[in-house]
């Protein structure tokens, strides 16, 4: 298991499920929470949306992007190797996960997506039953369900504390200076109020 170098958020989970009363549409108060979370956590982080998006939509989607300094993407379930390659030149190499955060309303793309090696963190929606189950416990999880979207953070932490714990106790104890101090990590910033 690799740490979480980068998450994709869709647009599913960061977009009000009505417009408001002008006909407009927002952001869920929780998607703001977590992208302002994630901007200064040094993980590279992106939003992506579907072809079928209206153009409202999009527009307020690539305006929170810009506002963060994130990166866009079309996600199409039919062509998931392209939206991987994308991603995976926007960002550069691979040395560790990419994470796609999405509604479990969007079944078709968790199952395809699946297949792409990513991590997938599903939010559940009100009503709709899980499969699986995450437990901390899993050695290599490929699929998290999460019931709040200020719960991300949080695995983001939870993930790549493991993941440097791991590679901790694979190193040579005889390398390292009497005192090791690791220096701060995305988490310290994820948690910070």
């Amino acid at each position: 298991m690799c740490g979480v170098k980068g998450v994709v958020l869709d647009a599913s989970i960061l977009l009000k499920a009505g417009d408001d009363e002008n006909g407009s549409p927002s952001l869920r108060a929780d998607a703001v929470y977590v992208l302002r979370k994630l901007r200064y956590s040094n993980i590279f982080t992106g939003i992506s949306y579907g072809l079928d998006l209206s153009a409202p939509k999009v527009r307020l989607l690539q305006e929170s992007a810009r506002l963060y300094s994130y990166n866009c993407f079309v996600f199409r379930p039919s062509a998931i190797d392209n939206f991987v390659s994308e991603v995976s030149l926007e960002w550069g190499d691979n040395t560790g996960s990419y994470m796609h955060v999405v509604s479990s309303y969007k079944d078709e793309e968790i199952a395809q997506m699946i297949s792409s090696g990513w991590l997938i963190t599903v939010l559940r929606s009100p009503g709709k039953a899980s499969d699986v189950e995450y437990s901390t416990g899993t050695e290599n999880p490929s699929k998290i369900f999460i019931n709040k979207l200020e719960e991300l953070p949080l695995i983001i932490c939870h993930l790549n504390k493991k993941w440097f714990v791991e590679g901790f106790h694979q190193a040579s104890f005889t390398s390292l200076p009497l005192h090791f101090q690791a220096s701060w990590s995305p988490c310290d910033v994820l948690l910070v109020e």
